[in-house]
């Protein structure tokens, strides 16, 4: 349902990042405003020639994941 991310620069091609989200999938039954997860994370971005590389560590209801990824979001 929302997002938010704040990112600052480390290095030169290196930002750190903090963000926050809040939301749900719900199958056929809409938005329940009452059943919204959230999670808080860090994460750092790598400006490459193939596109960004993302690094982020995220705690959630479900406990604490690390993900990984290059290329942009769409």
């Amino acid at each position: 349902a929302a997002s938010v991310e704040y990112r600052f620069p480390i290095a030169n091609k290196v930002q750190g990042v903090v963000f926050g989200d809040i939301g749900n999938a719900w199958e056929n039954d809409g938005y329940k405003l009452d059943d919204l997860k959230t999670g808080v994370g860090v994460g750092v971005r790598v400006t490459t020639p193939i596109g960004p590389i993302r690094l982020d560590v995220a705690k959630g209801e479900d406990g604490t994941r690390t993900h990984f990824s290059f290329g942009g979001q769409f």
